[in-house]
């Protein structure tokens, strides 16, 4: 969880003219980048609080690396850029 601060800090951080920057650039597909960070937290520290009752239940470091792991590419899915559709020939 410790790992992903940074990349949490860093999103949370990107003013509206990044995230057009990170669309230019190709590495994200993000036209709210207040939501795109949202949706981050949500699907990872979101998902292990909730899995652990907010912290009552113990949840290993394995459970805890599959559920982060899960949700990074749930965002990712979301967020990356997709390939202009082939015109038709």
């Amino acid at each position: 969880m410790q790992a992903l601060r940074p990349l949490a800090s860093a999103l949370r951080s990107l003013p509206a003219a990044g995230s057009h920057r990170l669309a230019g650039i190709g590495v994200l597909e993000v036209t709210d980048a207040s939501l795109a960070v949202d949706h981050f937290l949500l699907l990872t520290s979101g998902a292990v609080s909730e899995r652990s009752h907010y912290g009552a239940a113990a949840l290993s470091a394995p459970a805890r690396a599959e559920i982060v792991t899960a949700g990074v590419r749930a965002f990712l899915h979301g967020y990356l850029p997709r390939p202009a559709p082939e015109p038709p020939h």
